[in-house]
């Protein structure tokens, strides 16, 4: 499971994402999460971030909160435990 609060990938728009080895990134679990409102990390780069890696393979569940800055919400923290919580 990858859990990504607040951010996004690295580079600029379309950029040619990939794996190191080549690989799909079938079976992992990805939550991600953004903002209409975060003055670091655009909503249009978190929505980016969960197409290149549904793209890879992976099973991406996004989030993107209204009007929230750039902090990590209660929120994403409660989805995160309880996230967490299922896997153990």
């Amino acid at each position: 499971m990858l859990i990504v609060l607040t951010g996004g990938l690295m580079g600029l728009p379309g950029s040619n994402w990939q794996t190191a080895s080549g690989e799909s990134l079938r079976g992992l679990r990805v939550f991600l999460t953004g903002s209409d409102a975060d003055e670091w990390i655009p909503e249009r780069s978190s929505r980016e971030t969960a197409r290149v890696l549904e793209d890879l393979g992976a099973s991406v569940t996004l989030r993107i909160y209204k009007n929230r800055p750039h902090i990590v919400c209660d929120e994403e923290v409660a989805e995160v435990r309880a996230l967490l919580e299922a896997a153990l």
